[in-house]
């Protein structure tokens, strides 16, 4: 299957559906009011999607390549920070942890 756009490949809508889910439970979270920490998790959210696209958009399957290698660090990144609220005691295992 050949896609035109980013938006068709299922890594990418699976990305957007992290982000949706990010934001659905964020503000369940006790850490509401801890900017810094908060602000850090939805800059790597919000970067998966977007260097999925940029990669795509790019002209090279190599380009692409590197971006989604970049989408993989920022998703790093995500579960690194999750893990730090968690073990800080600013949320449990919920959705957001247990996406699939």
């Amino acid at each position: 299957m050949k896609y035109s756009r980013a938006e068709e490949l299922p890594v990418w809508k699976d990305s957007i559906k992290l982000v949706k889910i990010l934001y659905e439970e964020i503000n369940n979270w006790t850490f509401k009011n801890d900017f810094t920490l908060q602000d850090q998790i939805k800059k790597s959210v919000i970067s998966i999607p977007s260097n999925i696209a940029e990669g795509f958009a790019r002209k090279t399957w190599n380009e692409f390549l590197i971006f989604l290698d970049i989408s993989l660090g920022s998703l790093s990144e995500f579960y690194t920070q999750i893990y730090i609220a968690h073990e800080i005691w600013y949320l449990t295992p919920r959705k957001i942890c247990t996406f699939q």
